[in-house]
């Protein structure tokens, strides 16, 4: 799977535990570095106060920071109760991408009673400040960070991250018109580029077709494609020549791909291809 840079807010609010905060910031980034698929970026202690996120001028400096790495996702994390304006302003600035809030397990209470972290609580305010804004969320649960449910409801996130870093703006190749009688492949165009900013790059079966057909036998990506077919799968009784033909289509078809810089694509088949 591809590294996905995943962007952590540590949220803090006076006058909860700063030293609980600092504490429970570095486990988590430390249990985070066991995830072979995750660059996290996060505050340091020379740009915020600790490396905590206490107010908007923490968030302005967070949000230029993501900008900067080019983060593919949010982790957003009360290290105690949490400021969720700080937290609700960094959303703000990359709704659209995934976004996933956590709460941190309370450590043992001061003398007197006083709870150190109430980061629950804080969970709960900044969820109602993304809800009231509609900026979509997922909600991983209260962990200390060396907790496996942690680390596996994270990487579940981190999956679904990485498809949608490839998902959102995707250059989709259409080879082809889709077949008259099939409805079920229709699509919106105008929708995919206003909800995903995804395009639709549009090519003629035809010249893929006759690019594929001028290809020699002995070209070198034919000639890979073939060996990669007879590796692994049984082709023994498949003529070469049809196999000739169907390793021409491929190469054609990723030298389009290559060339419009394409993310995926859809084939007109049936029935020019055929024929």
């Amino acid at each position: 799977m591809k590294t996905v840079r995943l962007g952590f807010v540590p949220l803090h609010r006076y006058p909860f535990d700063e030293k609980w905060g600092v504490e429970i910031r570095r486990r988590v980034i430390e249990s985070i570095s066991k995830i072979p698929s995750v660059q996290l970026v996060y505050p340091s202690e020379d740009l915020t106060k600790m490396g905590l996120v206490w107010d908007d001028d923490d968030a302005e400096k967070v949000i230029e920071l993501f900008k900067r790495e080019g983060v593919e996702g949010l982790l957003i994390g009360t290290m105690t109760f949490g400021d969720e304006l700080a937290g609700a302003r960094v959303a703000e600035e990359f709704k659209g991408l995934p976004i996933a809030v956590f709460g941190t397990k309370e450590p043992k209470p001061l003398p007197g009673g006083f709870r150190r972290s109430d980061s629950f609580c804080g969970t709960l305010s900044l969820t109602s400040a993304l809800y009231r804004r509609e900026i979509p969320f997922t909600f991983l649960g209260l962990f200390f960070p060396e907790e496996d449910a942690f680390r596996k409801r994270l990487e579940t996130f981190v999956r679904a991250a990485a498809i949608m870093s490839k998902f959102i703006g995707a250059r989709v190749g259409l080879i082809g018109p889709r077949p008259e009688r099939f409805e079920t492949v229709t699509f919106n165009e105008a929708e995919m580029a206003r909800r995903f900013k995804q395009r639709v790059v549009h090519e003629s079966l035809l010249a893929v077709i006759e690019e594929a057909r001028a290809l020699g036998g002995d070209d070198p990506e034919v000639s890979k494609i073939l060996e990669e077919m007879k590796r692994t799968i049984d082709v023994s009784q498949v003529p070469h020549e049809a196999l000739l033909k169907m390793a021409k289509l491929e190469a054609a078809l990723r030298r389009l791909a290559k060339d419009r810089k394409l993310s995926a694509m859809a084939v007109r088949c049936w029935t020019e291809v055929q024929k």
